[in-house]
């Protein structure tokens, strides 16, 4: 984890030298899905609070990318919420925390004057501390999964693929707000302590979204025709940087 932090201060460093960077904060929600299957209706009910920040630099006005490093809670219940009587039956809950430093690029494919919406799909390294309860005095799982769960030495770090969408507005030449929802493809089956005991054949996946607020830094010439072109377009006045 020491090596990706690194990384993710030093992207942040290399942002700030550049032109047309936004520094930004995001303030959401994460929610799990996985062995612990959460329903559209238990969504509400599992989902736990995210928070993340965040620098983005623009390279024209359809392209970005974006250096994140997010932390957000995760749960789920299969007695407190159960998806079928199997499950509930079976009773397996879970708690923890993911935090994830990712890499986005980003891609506005149409824009309403100052408000863009994009897509974004990349990398990212996903830290997990999951807190699990086997319900072993009532589960219809046998005792040799459930110990082969407990004595495993997964790593705690796994690689992910985010993607997602939102949008993104400028609100003058400094500041911008948004919002985004993405959806998280792990590569690791432990995110919430579960594998054999639940369902090894199936990965964990897991939401993560909210509001973002922005401010520009270190803006320089535009060459590219990014957002300060946008404004222009929109009869907004605009500073000029040499």
């Amino acid at each position: 984890m020491k090596k990706w932090l690194i990384f993710f201060f030093i992207s942040i460093q290399s942002l700030l030298l550049s032109q047309n960077t936004e520094i930004g904060l995001l303030v959401g929600a994460s929610i799990y899905t996985g062995d612990i299957e959460v329903s559209p209706k238990n969504f509400i009910p599992q989902t736990r609070p995210a928070v993340g920040i965040y620098g983005r630099q623009h390279f024209n006005d359809k392209w970005a990318v974006r250096a994140l490093l997010a932390v957000g809670g995760v749960t789920g219940s299969e007695k407190k919420y159960p998806t079928s009587k199997i499950r509930e039956m079976r009773g397996f809950s879970f708690k923890g925390m993911i935090a994830e430093l990712a890499l986005l690029p980003e891609w506005r494919p149409f824009s309403f004057g100052n408000v863009h919406f994009y897509t974004f799909a990349g990398l990212a390294a996903t830290y997990m501390n999951p807190k699990s309860d086997f319900n072993e005095l009532t589960t219809n799982a046998s005792s040799a999964e459930i110990l082969d769960d407990q004595n495993q030495k997964y790593p705690k770090i796994a690689l992910s693929i985010p993607f997602g969408g939102g949008l993104h507005w400028f609100v003058n030449q400094t500041t911008a707000l948004g919002a985004e929802i993405g959806l998280r493809r792990t590569f690791t089956d432990y995110i919430d302590g579960f594998s054999k005991a639940a369902n090894a054949k199936s990965a964990d996946f897991y939401f993560l979204g909210g509001l973002t607020f922005s401010k520009f830094f270190s803006l320089g010439n535009d060459k590219a025709g990014t957002q300060r072109t946008r404004y222009q377009r929109s009869s907004v006045n605009c500073p000029t940087f040499n």
